[in-house]
């Protein structure tokens, strides 16, 4: 059995930077968000394929990778960044009609999971995601506070999937490496 630990958190709480870490100091493998990179490909030919856009394709899409994903990485103690919970996030969000849907593939399967799944929240104020932001989207005064509560509805999924999810950890407050070092002791705690 392996660990995998999963970063969840709104658009500029320190999710890549701090899955990259943790992964470095415990040698273990970082996952990239899938949907983010997918989103970028996507919108380098449609500008508008930003994230506040409904996408039940893309959606579709992302889940499939993932699981296919998961399925390769079984028995690999790995850090992922957003995961199911974040990914679901979005599309209860902006495709509230495929919800129910990649909910009942999803679910099953992160719950025959040998592995075992670790949640760190990472949170930050809306604020701060907005002088952060560096996702792409519309000129809506919508569209900040859409990704703070994609990123805060991560954590609610995570524990409706039954995962451990560890308090939040304010990356406002605290330094990357502060942050990292903390991630670290968590898990080690967890055992």
């Amino acid at each position: 059995m392996a660990d995998w630990l999963v970063l969840v958190g709104p658009h500029g709480s320190g999710k890549t930077t701090l899955a990259r870490e943790v992964a470095r100091s415990l040698a273990w493998v970082f996952d990239e968000e899938i949907g983010e990179r997918l989103r970028r490909e996507r919108m380098s030919t449609d500008p508008s394929a930003h994230a506040f856009r409904s996408q039940e394709g893309f959606d579709r899409e992302v889940c499939r990778l993932e699981l296919e994903r998961d399925l390769a990485r079984r028995g690999v103690s790995r850090v992922v960044e957003t995961w199911h919970p974040g990914n679901l996030s979005y599309v209860r969000r902006r495709s509230p009609d495929v919800f129910e849907e990649l909910w009942e593939q999803v679910a099953p399967a992160v719950r025959a999971c040998t592995d075992r799944v670790l949640v760190q929240p990472l949170e930050i104020g809306e604020q701060v995601l907005a002088a952060r932001l560096r996702e792409p989207g519309p000129a809506d005064p919508g569209f900040v506070p859409f990704l703070h509560s994609v990123g805060l509805g991560a954590t609610s999924l995570a524990r409706d999937l039954g995962l451990f999810v560890f308090p939040g950890l304010d990356t406002s407050r605290v330094a990357p490496e502060d942050a990292c070092r903390s991630i670290c002791a968590r898990l080690e705690e967890a055992g």
